[in-house]
């Protein structure tokens, strides 16, 4: 049996397992909440925002857009868990593969890094680690720009993102962001302790469009500027930068910005408009921060279109 045979066999037992089954859907999340009520509250803005974000989008990321809208307009009910049959449009064909192979898929993923890491010391995500934050959809020939290039990581939490470019891609420096003090200590005995930075170079500040002192609320990965005036507990006091002035005078070549950073990606990517018209990098833009920036996802779009 050839390769391609074993593969369609493979594909056929996959698809005949989820047509059949029930897959569990659970949706009780602030960050599907915020675009549902959107939705549900806004229709004629919604749509608009919609057909406007469909421009220039492939066949891929069509389907996937088509998925996500239904998703939500699903969750719009408020119902907190969902069974939906798996020949269901409301997940794409790949999330279904997923969906049922996920265990096989951690397993896999955790064997890899037990080899060098403490798993206690690296946070272990399917976006992250399976789909390196979406690089894996982009072609070899934009990969390969990588190779002794520059990458940014906005929001490097407990350093899990850059950890998975270290060891998968062949960046020349992974210059990462994080300003919370906790995570920014864990993450940086985690450099120490692993001898990580010959590449990876860890600075305690968080991206915007200014260089100031602000309050950041919450701690690790729910840090958010934009959550200042909804709640007084955990303040802590960070310093922002642009990026255009950092990498002022870089040579090199800047080929991938990653940011995470919770609900401040428009004022991160207005301090790098310089950078990205000049390099013209890969952008990984977080788009589920709804609940901090309604609307957000459809604006970065715009944003960076009239940047190029």
């Amino acid at each position: 049996m050839k390769d391609k045979d074993i593969i369609k066999l493979l594909e056929d037992i996959r698809y005949s397992v989820y047509n059949s089954s029930i897959m569990i859907v659970q949706t009780n999340s602030r960050f599907t909440y915020a675009m549902s009520k959107y939705i549900r509250d806004y229709p004629e803005y919604f749509e608009k925002d919609i057909e406007d974000f469909r421009n220039g989008l492939d066949y891929d990321s069509l389907q996937s857009l088509n998925s996500w809208i239904f998703q939500r307009k699903l969750d719009g009910n408020l119902i907190d868990f969902y069974r939906v049959p798996a020949s269901s449009p409301f997940f794409t064909e790949e999330q279904k593969i997923i969906y049922f192979t996920k265990h096989q898929i951690y397993d896999s993923i955790i064997k890899e890094y037990k080899n060098k890491y403490d798993i206690n010391d690296c946070e272990i995500m399917m976006h992250t680690n399976y789909y390196h934050c979406g690089i894996i959809y982009l072609p070899d020939k934009i990969k390969e720009k990588f190779n002794n290039s520059i990458v940014i990581d906005g929001g490097a939490f407990i350093g899990d993102t850059a950890i998975m470019f270290y060891e998968k891609y062949n960046f020349k420096t992974i210059y990462s962001f994080e300003p919370t003090k906790n995570s920014y200590d864990i993450f940086n005995n985690s450099i120490n302790k692993y001898k990580l930075n010959d590449r990876i170079k860890l600075f305690k500040y968080a991206l915007s469009d200014k260089n100031e002192k602000q309050v950041i609320e919450g701690e690790y990965s729910d840090a958010s500027i934009l959550m200042l005036n909804k709640l007084n507990q955990n303040k802590e006091e960070i310093e922002t930068i642009r990026l255009d002035d950092f990498f002022a005078n870089e040579t090199d070549n800047i080929s991938l910005i990653k940011l995470d950073i919770e609900g401040y990606e428009e004022q991160a990517l207005f301090g790098a408009e310089k950078i990205i018209k000049k390099f013209k990098p890969v952008l990984l833009i977080s788009r589920y921060h709804d609940h901090v920036a309604l609307g957000q996802m459809f604006r970065l779009k715009k944003q960076i279109e009239n940047v190029l």
